[in-house]
């Protein structure tokens, strides 16, 4: 796999963009991916999303990394999942920091 060739001359943005994310999102197979960086999220969340609704994106992506990759992995914040899954009372009781709100 050869992940160093998209960035020789121009860049392949179609190609690029998705590509070296979704091979973290491969690596999960199928498990959620859980992420505290901001940065981090909005290239997984954004390289599943364009993958998953653009068929040239994703097989360029699938030549790349030498698998398909659909875009169906969950991508998900830590805070969604405290959100979600915790629940923000259950995380505010248990905190040590106090919690302004």
């Amino acid at each position: 796999m050869d992940l160093l060739r998209l960035h020789r001359g121009p860049p392949d943005r179609s190609a690029a963009g998705p590509g070296l994310p979704a091979k973290n999102l491969l690596a999960a197979a199928g498990a959620t991916v859980a992420v505290g960086c901001a940065a981090c999220y909005n290239r997984l969340k954004t390289a599943n999303h364009h993958i998953a609704r653009d068929k040239e994106a994703r097989n360029q992506v699938a030549a790349v990394l030498g698998a398909d990759y659909d875009g169906q992995t969950q991508v998900l914040h830590l805070l969604e999942i405290l959100a979600r899954d915790v629940g923000w009372r259950r995380s505010r009781n248990t905190s040590s920091i106090p919690c302004a709100a």
